[in-house]
C-alpha cells in the first residue's frame, strides 16, 4: 500500500486521501473511476486498507488520517466500522485523525472501546508510549519522510550553471524519489491540500470552469506537476523550458496564456526563485494571473528568497538542513 508508512518505531501512518489520490491516477483512464472524487472515502479503498492492515507485523500503533476526505461513500462507512473491530482485537492502539470531520459516518463505535482527544479518536487503548508522538502532529510524520527521502535522493553535485555566478553543491532527485519511493503519495498528496487550501476549495472539489491552472516551467519539475494536476484535477501548461538563458522553446507561448486567467506555477524545488521570477513575469506580461507557486522543496538557507506567495512540502532553512545544502556565489 503505497500511501503508507511504518517509523522505526512501529508507527504506521495510513493517509486515506493519498490512497484515494493515487488510485485516482493509477485509473485516469477509466470513465468510472476517473470521475471519482479523491475527497469521497469509497468502499474499495477501505478494502485495500483492511488487506494491507490486517496483515501488517511488528506495529504497535496504527494511525489512519482522514485529512482531505469529506464524506464516506455507498456501504464505506460499515466496512470501516468492521476493519476496526477487527484491528481492536490486536490490542494495539488505533488512531483515527479527523474523522469527526467527515460526514456521513453512521456507523457505531460503541462497542469498541474508544477516547476521543480532539480531533483524534483513540480505538481499543493499551499502553502505548509512541501514542504521544502520534497525537502531537501527523506533520512530524510527513516531515520524517521528508528527510529520509532527502537523505536517500540528494546527491553531492558541485555544478556551476555558465549563466549563473551562483554554485550549489547539493542535487535533490525529486522526479527518481517520485517514481522510487512508496510514501511519496502521501507527501504529494499533503501538498495537493495545501493547495487546495491555497485556493477555492469550492473551486476544486466542484470543478468550477474558471479553476486556475497549472504551469510548469521546467523537465524536473513536470512529473510532480504532472500528479499534482491528475489527483485535483487541474489543466496542465508545460512550457520547455524557462531557465537561466530566457529560452523559450515553445515560439507561441504567449497565445496559450488567456487574458485573466489563474495560474499555480509548481516546480520540484525552489531555492533562490530566479525561475520562478521569470515564469511569473512572462505569465503577468501576457494578461495571465499567479495565484500561487507549489514547490516540494523549499531551500532559504541564506534567507533570501523572495516573500512570494508559496506553497510547500518541507522547507530547508539555516537551523533545519539535514542534507547540507549549501548556496556559494563567485561574486
Amino acid at each position: 500500500m503505497r500511501s503508507a508508512y511504518v517509523t522505526d518505531k512501529g508507527e504506521l501512518f495510513v493517509s486515506l486521501y493519498a490512497e484515494q489520490m493515487l488510485y485516482k491516477i493509477i485509473h485516469i483512464d477509466d470513465d468510472a473511476v476517473g470521475q471519482e472524487s479523491s475527497y469521497s472515502l469509497v468502499k474499495s479503498t477501505i478494502e485495500r486498507l483492511s488487506s494491507y492492515l490486517l496483515n501488517m507485523t511488528n506495529v504497535n500503533t496504527i494511525c489512519i488520517s482522514f485529512r482531505g476526505i469529506i464524506f464516506f461513500q455507498n456501504n464505506a462507512d460499515h466496512s470501516f466500522n468492521e476493519l476496526l473491530k477487527d484491528l481492536s482485537k490486536k490490542k494495539i492502539d488505533i488512531i483515527l485523525l479527523d474523522l469527526n470531520e467527515v460526514k456521513g459516518f453512521n456507523a457505531s463505535l460503541q462497542d469498541l472501546k474508544t477516547k476521543t482527544m480532539g480531533k483524534h479518536t483513540i480505538v481499543s487503548i493499551a499502553p502505548s508510549k509512541h501514542r504521544k508522538n502520534l497525537n502531537n502532529s501527523e506533520r512530524i510524520l510527513i516531515d520524517k519522510m521528508y528527510e529520509e527521502l532527502l537523505l536517500k535522493y540528494t546527491v553531492k553535485d558541485g555544478h556551476k550553471n555558465p549563466f549563473s555566478p551562483v554554485i550549489i553543491d547539493r542535487y535533490i532527485n525529486v522526479k527518481k524519489m517520485l517514481v522510487d519511493e512508496n510514501p511519496m503519495p502521501i507527501c504529494i498528496a499533503d501538498l495537493a491540500m495545501k493547495i487546495t487550501n491555497t485556493i477555492s476549495k469550492q473551486s476544486i472539489q466542484k470543478r468550477q470552469l474558471n479553476q486556475p491552472t497549472l504551469f510548469c516551467h521546467s523537465m524536473a519539475g513536470s512529473f510532480l506537476a504532472s500528479l499534482i494536476g491528475a489527483s485535483l484535477g487541474l489543466d496542465l501548461l508545460f512550457v520547455d523550458h524557462l531557465g537561466p538563458e530566457k529560452d523559450i522553446v515553445s515560439v507561441n507561448f504567449s497565445n496559450r496564456i488567456k487574458h485573466g486567467h489563474e495560474y499555480i506555477i509548481v516546480t520540484d524545488v525552489v531555492c533562490l526563485g530566479t525561475e520562478i521570477e521569470s515564469a511569473m513575469s512572462y505569465i503577468n506580461l501576457n494578461g495571465g494571473k499567479v495565484k500561487c507557486v507549489a514547490t516540494m522543496f523549499r531551500i532559504d538557507t541564506i534567507g533570501i528568497l523572495p516573500n512570494y506567495n508559496l506553497v510547500y512540502g518541507y522547507e530547508i532553512n539555516s537551523k533545519r538542513n539535514i542534507i547540507g545544502y549549501n548556496v556559494r556565489t563567485l561574486l
